[in-house]
């Protein structure tokens, strides 16, 4: 750790001593291991931070800090080890229980905090925060650490969307309103969000938005219009928008060549038929047991099931033949849109 770091870290935590209880309220009650100092990082200037987060708990608005006298030895016991932290959590009918430690990386200091409850045997998420060189630096990342830890929801932003009139907006796939929008979308949890944007007739638009805490996150989404084809699957809108017609001429190059492949495959299925016909037929012929009128019906029937076979033999290479031509029309077409 810096010099620099450490004295901050020092000075933060007499700073961070002497302080009052807040009241009790139905907040999540919270308790905070003494965090560990890994590589060059003492478990001292590690206890700094521990302060800094107690402090922050108890000033805030967000969590009830609950605090005993054993906390020190029962941290310094479960030795970070997480059934021993989830079971200390159990024991003490607490919310939360957070412990962690400060490593380097990169020649940056990160504070890192695991979150335990009382119902799960291992962190439920760890969270992190550089804690940067300078008192106000290490203040905030300590605060937003915590509220990251316990209180998500506390670390909020709003997200401004424009563009199309009258598309849809969904955020993480709930239903915000159509454009133009009242005004931004609060209290939007600190993160990752998945924006969607669509309307009739025109192109879906997904993307990712990152929200930060106190910020207003603009996006404007402008829709281009779609092709039947091109048309979200799984937009119902969008569906009742496409012709019924267009989704058929769509698929119907593929439908012709299927269907001619069955009808070619028929036609072989008669073929074989009619040859063992005519193969009876030569076969008595050559023997001198070919008699009339007792084997015309064996004739005839070869005869026929060999112009039946040629039929669809013929048929169904021609609807192949139609159906490739068919699709290469259309994939012609497209390239020169």
């Amino acid at each position: 750790m810096t010099q620099s770091a450490a004295a901050s870290l020092m000075g933060l935590l007499l700073a961070g001593a002497v302080h009052a209880q807040g009241p009790a309220d139905k907040k999540p009650v919270v308790t905070i291991f003494d965090f560990d100092g890994r590589g060059d990082i003492t478990d001292k200037e590690a206890f700094g931070v521990t302060v800094l987060m107690r402090k922050a708990v108890r000033d805030g608005d967000f969590a009830t800090l609950q605090e005993r006298k054993d906390d020190k030895k029962d941290a310094k016991k479960c030795k970070g080890h997480p059934s021993c932290l989830s079971r200390m959590a159990k024991e003490r009918g607490i919310d939360f229980l957070v412990w962690g430690y400060l490593e380097e990386v990169e020649g940056d200091v990160v504070i890192v905090g695991e979150v335990y409850t009382k119902k799960d045997k291992g962190a439920i998420r760890t969270v992190r925060e550089p804690m940067g060189l300078s008192e106000t630096e290490l203040f905030e990342a300590v605060e937003r650490l915590a509220k990251k830890a316990v209180a998500p929801t506390a670390l909020a932003g709003e997200v401004l969307v424009v563009g199309t009139e009258g598309a849809l907006v969904l955020l993480d796939g709930n239903r915000v309103g159509t454009l133009p929008l009242d005004g931004p979308v609060t209290g939007v949890v600190e993160g990752e969000h998945q924006l969607e944007v669509k309307k009739k007739g025109y192109k879906t638009i997904k993307r990712r938005v990152d929200v930060k805490n106190g910020a207003v996150t603009e996006e404007e989404v402008l829709l281009t219009k779609a092709l039947d084809r091109e048309a979200d699957p799984y937009d119902a809108d969008a569906a009742e928008e496409g012709s019924d017609w267009g989704q058929t001429l769509l698929y119907a190059p593929w439908l012709l060549v299927g269907v001619g492949a069955l009808v070619g495959a028929s036609g072989v299925v008669v073929g074989v038929l009619s040859h063992f016909d005519a193969m009876g037929v030569k076969s008595r012929a050559e023997r001198g047991q070919l008699i009339y009128p007792r084997d015309a019906a064996l004739v005839t029937r070869g005869f026929y099931t060999a112009i039946i076979a040629d039929v669809l033999m013929g048929s169904g290479v021609v609807m192949m033949l139609g159906g490739g031509a068919w699709f290469g029309v259309q994939f012609a077409l497209e390239m020169s849109e």
